[in-house]
């Protein structure tokens, strides 16, 4: 029996395989951002882990698997990028923004997921709204609204309604 991949076990192993499908970076980049990792233990993930794990999203063949990890950089960016418009609506105060960030960030999360696999079976239902980042961000948002009640009350209503939807 084979020793467990050190990249697979890592607690942040999502982290590093978005840093990994970035075509800007190299495996030593990578390594530096995520202390207790090696250049090499990455490139084995890499070409042993993921890209067979992308491969088998809708059954690509060798020669797709470097342009879904395209794909995935831009999905990846995406979000990064709507996350920073989240960051800067909560800061500003803006909650109809923050709001419309969060729900960018939701259809950004949802087509990650069905290009990972996560979520291309008929009937599954991906859950965010238990995940631990959504919770983060409803309660920095209603935080943020405790001076403004009648505020906060309409956000928790519209909350309360996007997870019935």
């Amino acid at each position: 029996m084979g020793r467990q991949c050190t990249i697979c076990a890592h607690p942040l192993v999502r982290d590093i395989d978005r840093a990994l499908i970035d075509p800007h970076r190299t495996y030593l980049s990578v390594a530096e951002a995520f202390p207790g990792t090696h250049a090499k233990a990455l490139e084995r993930h890499h070409k042993t882990h993921l890209i067979p794990r992308l491969q088998k999203v809708d059954g690509l063949r060798q020669g797709d698997a470097e342009e879904a990890i395209g794909l995935l950089a831009q999905m990846d960016d995406l979000r990064e990028r709507a996350m920073k418009l989240l960051k800067q609506a909560e800061d500003g105060g803006n909650t109809r923004t923050a709001l419309a960030a969060v729900k960018e960030i939701r259809g950004v999360l949802d087509s990650l997921a069905r290009i990972t696999g996560e979520g291309t079976r008929t009937g599954t239902v991906i859950n965010v709204f238990n995940a631990p980042a959504w919770v983060n961000v409803q309660t920095n948002i209603l935080t943020a609204l405790t001076p403004f009640p009648e505020a906060r009350a309409a956000v928790v209503k519209a909350l309360a309604q996007t997870e019935h939807d």
